[in-house]
């Protein structure tokens, strides 16, 4: 699970470093971005609050011509920090389409997301967990964008 990591120097410098929680601290991460080294860090770990992304739908159909689909069209992801809640939306948006939706999973729980998720009808573009590219077909990006 990923960790925030927040350094101090005595002169009140403060800088954060968001990594995973048993990754070692590498040299560059206790020095400041003035050059100060750290006298005091902490770790924080993460609320259980559902974090929101979206995902740029585009991609090359055809390898020769570099011909691309989907622009400027995303795919809307929320999930939770220990990564056991993760949705993916099945259908992709519009930029406008796709921020209103996300904004409906703003400061949400795992548990909530859910129930907004499936209100919603976004679907579920995670289709086997074992097989992470085996995600979206071809045919999965419609023009249809459902009222948010």
């Amino acid at each position: 699970m990923k960790a925030f990591f927040v350094y101090s120097t005595h002169d009140h410098e403060t800088w954060i470093v968001y990594k995973d929680e048993d990754a070692p601290e590498a040299p560059e991460e206790d020095v400041s971005p003035s050059g100060e080294e750290a006298f005091l860090m902490r770790k924080e770990m993460p609320s259980d609050i559902c974090s929101i992304e979206f995902i740029a739908a585009n991609r090359i159909v055809d390898e020769p011509t570099m011909m691309e689909a989907y622009k400027d069209r995303y795919h809307l992801r929320v999930s939770n920090p220990d990564g056991s809640f993760e949705r993916v939306s099945q259908l992709c948006y519009s930029w406008e389409t796709v921020v209103k939706l996300g904004a409906f999973f703003r400061n949400t729980s795992p548990k909530a997301a859910g129930r907004i998720w499936h209100s919603k009808r976004l679907g579920n573009a995670i289709l086997d967990k074992e097989d992470p590219y085996k995600r979206l077909s071809s045919d999965d990006c419609s023009t249809f964008e459902p009222d948010p």
